[in-house]
């Protein structure tokens, strides 16, 4: 692939200029659609991508975020999460929490 690269960069006559750009093409497509497919697929269930989904970067980075002191302050956070595909008015998606008898339930949203 690094050849065929260097050949459109350089001086070459159309023969090879075309084999070149052919053959981009076609790794290209491999590389997408092969070789990372299973990462663009785990980006995409982790990212939620629903619009009213969830967000679960946001539900595994917000316990993070917040830097417990031990594990047991962590398993009294509950966290709902809410994906948002587009902008949305801050106060409909973020700003509520409840207590219970336990800890708290915290509402985040997550937006690309």
């Amino acid at each position: 692939m690094t050849s065929k690269f260097l050949h459109l960069q350089t001086d070459q006559n159309d023969e090879i200029k075309e084999q070149a750009l052919d053959g981009l093409d076609k790794y290209s497509t491999w590389a997408r659609d092969d070789l990372l497919k299973p990462l663009v697929d785990a980006i995409s269930e982790l990212e939620g991508g629903v619009d009213g989904g969830r967000a679960p970067w946001c539900e595994r980075a917000q316990p993070e975020l917040v830097g417990f002191a031990n594990q047991s302050d962590r398993d009294r956070l509950s966290i709902i999460s809410l994906y948002k595909n587009e902008s949305h008015p801050f106060e409909d998606t973020r700003v509520h929490y409840d207590t219970t008898d336990t800890g708290a339930v915290f509402n985040i949203s997550g937006h690309n």
